[in-house]
């Protein structure tokens, strides 16, 4: 008896849902499409690897060729002759050695002077920026070239420097890939809701009017705590002024 009444029920909201809720009109925005070029498969900095070096005079040279020869001090007070083309903007490191080893050029140095290989510099930006080096330990944060199946091949995550500048690493502003058109964007900013027609239409009709009526519970639920402070003012003899 029930199977029947069920049976009954399904074949009455299947001839519902074919015949009598009608064809939804539902217009989409054109679609935008994420073309091979849009996508960038290098990092947008190289990094320095071990043993850095530098064109001075037509002729690449070490860090150390330089800095052995005389000392900077340990405070940078003078305006640079060299690396004219670097410009410091990181919070409190104003200085040179906050980074960069005093003893080998060619090495970065963590907060007691040991030396830090430039190919492992995450280890250095991890000393003031510990939530954001765990979140890149955990892929959250960062970039991963490679591949997902890793049974195909490596992942390879790219240091800090890969993206951020160390001198300067505020982030620019990048454009954004475009959004997916989905079903669920039904508000009123997308174009041509208001024409929608079927199920959509009235879930969006259902949806709406539960809104509007919580807002306008909200609305008299205000509007009674003011006149209740209202009439304690004036019991009080208070003048109060509008807000």
């Amino acid at each position: 008896m029930h199977q029947t009444v069920l049976t009954a029920v399904f074949l009455a909201l299947a001839g519902w849902f074919l015949v009598g809720s009608g064809p939804a009109d539902i217009p989409l925005a054109e679609r935008n499409v994420v073309t091979l070029e849009m996508v960038q498969p290098t990092t947008l900095r190289t990094p320095l690897g071990p043993n850095p070096t530098i064109i001075v005079g037509g002729v690449k040279k070490t860090c150390q060729t330089c800095h052995e020869i005389w000392d900077s001090g340990v405070r940078q007070n003078k305006s640079l002759v060299q690396h004219l083309d670097t410009w410091l903007s990181h919070g409190e490191n104003d200085n040179c050695l906050s980074c960069h080893n005093r003893e080998d050029r060619g090495m970065l140095s963590d907060r007691e002077g040991n030396p830090i290989p430039f190919g492992d510099s995450a280890a250095l930006c991890s000393q003031c920026h510990g939530p954001t080096w765990r979140d890149w330990q955990s892929g959250a944060h960062g970039r991963t070239n490679g591949y997902w199946d890793k049974s195909k091949g490596e992942q390879v995550r790219q240091q800090c420097v890969a993206c951020h500048d160390p001198h300067h690493p505020a982030f620019p502003q990048l454009e954004t890939f475009p959004a997916p058109n989905t079903l669920r964007q039904i508000t009123d900013e997308h174009a041509g809701d208001h024409v929608l027609e079927g199920p959509i239409g009235r879930f969006r009709e259902v949806i709406r009017s539960e809104r509007e009526a919580k807002a306008e519970a909200n609305a008299k639920e205000a509007a009674a705590k003011r006149a209740a402070l209202d009439a304690k003012y004036k019991e009080l003899g208070i003048e109060r002024g509008e807000k």
